[in-house]
């Protein structure tokens, strides 16, 4: 008489059940990110931290008023 209380082994359903689940979840997560990606605005790319800080101009003074910068050497 056959044994009732055996029963057939589903490892092998259980392994490619776990890996398709693996993978049908890290393909739905990277189209979210995908999504996520090209609906993200770009007004934060303008931000001024991204901006290269502007040129100081030089400051350039008249001959005039070079005295003043650099009195002249008593006794000369």
């Amino acid at each position: 008489m056959k044994n009732p209380f055996v029963h057939k082994s589903n490892s092998g359903l259980w392994t490619a059940g776990f890996a398709f689940g693996a993978l049908a979840a890290g393909a739905l997560t990277w189209l979210y990110f995908k999504s996520k990606e090209t609906d993200e605005p770009t007004e934060h790319l303008e931000a001024p931290y991204h901006k290269q800080p502007d040129k100081k101009k030089k400051h350039k003074t008249d001959v005039d008023e070079l005295h003043t910068i650099a009195p002249a050497k008593h006794g000369e």
